[in-house]
């Protein structure tokens, strides 16, 4: 990667976590209002990057609707809602993070070829390994007895987000696209960026419901 572009996405990431976090921590109407403004943008993005196509549009949107209903769902609680959406975000980063590091330093057999030509088998381990760290982090954060549990999952939700960036990247190949948009300087658009991020929300979400409670009070 180029050395300006790589500055590129530093200074973009600065500029942009800050506001996240707050709108996060915020919660209530403030944070559905950011989730309803993102769904326009990634609706809009997917529109335009389909060539306009109605159908890949509406799959699109109902997509986006269950990642974003997800999120305020898991934001919801009172208790650790902003725990929990914090942690999510970044085991992601953090699971991107250990993909790229990973994937350029060791490379090797290709992890899905058809659909994303860049991406190894060392880029998805590491990301996993990445957001396994994450886990250990919060589980100690939180006082947890069992910080292997939260390890466990965070790298089963940082495996999902890679699975999220790879069904983006077959989308982009599809209608030929390098990135859904150029919304965002260095990073693209912003389905480009929260697509790992999509993907490892809904996974969160259905395993809060599974646990009959908090997905971090049942760790």
């Amino acid at each position: 990667m180029p050395a300006r572009e790589l500055w590129r996405r530093i200074l973009s990431a600065v500029v942009m976590i800050p506001p996240v976090i707050t709108l996060i921590y915020l919660g209530g109407i403030y944070f559905q209002s950011f989730m309803a403004i993102a769904a326009i943008i990634l609706i809009a993005e997917i529109f335009f990057a389909t060539n306009k196509n109605l159908v890949w549009t509406g799959v699109g949107a109902i997509y986006i609707a269950a990642v974003t209903s997800a999120l305020i769902l898991l934001r919801h609680d009172p208790n650790v809602g902003f725990t929990t959406v914090c942690w999510l975000f970044v085991l992601v980063w953090f699971a991107d993070t250990g993909a790229y590091i990973t994937g350029r330093a060791l490379g090797g057999p290709k992890f899905a070829p058809r659909l994303s030509p860049k991406k190894t088998w060392s880029g998805f381990f590491g990301a996993v390994a990445f957001a396994a760290l994450v886990g250990l982090a919060t589980g100690h954060i939180l006082n947890s007895e069992v910080l292997w549990h939260v390890a466990v999952l965070s790298s089963f939700l940082g495996g999902l987000s890679q699975l999220g960036d790879l069904l983006e990247s077959w989308v982009k190949r599809r209608f030929d696209r390098k990135d859904m948009s150029n919304l965002i300087p260095g990073h693209g658009g912003l389905a480009d960026r929260v697509d790992g991020l999509a993907a490892a929300a809904i996974g969160a979400w259905v395993i809060n419901e599974l646990s009959a409670g908090s997905i971090l009070k049942w760790l």
